[in-house]
Formats: C-alpha cells, structure tokens, sequence
C-alpha cells in the first residue's frame, strides 16, 4: 500500500459522506481513478452504509402501562406507624430503667461509689459532703 493510499483511505468516509473540501474530494476522485484496492475499499464503505440505513430502530411496545402517581397501600402507612409507636414505647421503658426515680419525692440520685479518695478536703471539693457506704445488714 502506498503512502498515498494511506491518506486517502483515511478520508474515503468523509468523502462518502459528502463532507470534504472541493480540493479533497478531486484528489480522492483521481487517486479513485488509479488505484483498484482504494475503489474496493470505496465500494465496502457503501456497501456498509446501505446496511445500516436499511436497519430500523425498534419502538416502544403499543400497549405500556400507565405512568402515573404510586399510591401507597394503606397498610404501609399502618406499619410505620405502629413501628413509631414501637419505639417511643420501647425507649420510654428504657429510659425508665437507666434512670430509676427513686421514693423520695421523685428526685434522680446519682449512682454512688462504694469508696471514695478524697485527695484535698479543702479543694474544689470542700462543700461536699461525705457519705459512707452503707452497710448490707444495717438496714
């Protein structure tokens, strides 16, 4: 193959398609004249090119649903929101359990330590009182 051929092959589609320049399209048309491998090469694209214009594109088939708004089942509203109510039900009891109230008017008591190092009675922790911890059989 010539280094000619290699151009003009490069621009047969072009040319096929009627997209080159008045000057290209005569230089292909005489290259076209001389030169038989180019002609065949000329005469594949064509061929080619019937080909695809001879296939069609499938449509959409004739009878597609309706496109249109999904209603929700009521039964779904339903379960999310029995499982709201669920969980507001369980996380009271929990809360309940983490934090007790105690007898004495409602009040929160904080968890105590069964000892405690008091490291400095007049520091930051002087106005604290002191509780020891009670005995299991002094009740």
């Amino acid at each position: 193959m010539l280094k000619d051929c290699v151009h003009i092959r490069e621009r047969l589609s072009a040319y096929l398609d009627g997209e080159t320049t008045t000057a290209e399209t005569e230089l292909v048309a005489r290259h076209l004249a001389d030169c038989p491998e180019c002609r065949r090469e000329l005469a594949a694209l064509e061929r080619l090119s019937a080909a695809l214009a001879d296939l069609t594109v499938p449509g959409p088939p004739l009878a597609l649903p309706r496109l249109g708004r999904r209603r929700t089942a009521w039964w779904q509203a339903l379960t999310l929101a029995a499982s709201l109510v669920l969980g507001l039900v369980t996380g009271s009891g929990l809360t309940g359990l983490l934090y007790p109230l105690t007898a004495n008017g409602g009040h929160l008591e904080l968890a105590a330590l069964e000892e405690a190092v008091v490291l400095d009675p007049h520091g930051p922790w002087e106005g604290l009182e002191w509780l020891a911890p009670e005995e299991e059989g002094s009740a």
